[in-house]
């Protein structure tokens, strides 16, 4: 029998980040900084280390295509995610 999935995730190659359990088919996070954006794949979301705002999950193809946008957003404060100690104790 399969364990179940945790409801965060742990990314980065330097920082260490938990981050929300992103849906299966999802690839990449997209970041909206005020009127600026970044669109990176979610093993790279460290990149993100310094920046904050609103982030919602993406599934793209290998030209950054978007081929589905995952409901729920969350709030990245540059260090961590807002909320993300709720799931932690989950």
């Amino acid at each position: 029998m399969p364990r179940p999935k945790k409801p965060y995730k742990v990314v980065g190659k330097e920082q260490k980040i938990h981050i929300p359990q992103p849906p299966d088919r999802a690839t990449h996070v997209y970041l909206q900084v005020g009127n600026r954006k970044a669109i990176v794949p979610i093993v790279d979301f460290d990149v993100l280390w310094g920046s904050d705002g609103w982030f919602h999950y993406l599934r793209c193809d290998k030209n950054l295509k978007v081929l589905e946008t995952y409901k729920g957003k969350w709030y990245w404060t540059g260090k961590y995610v807002k909320g993300i100690e709720k799931l932690l104790e989950s």
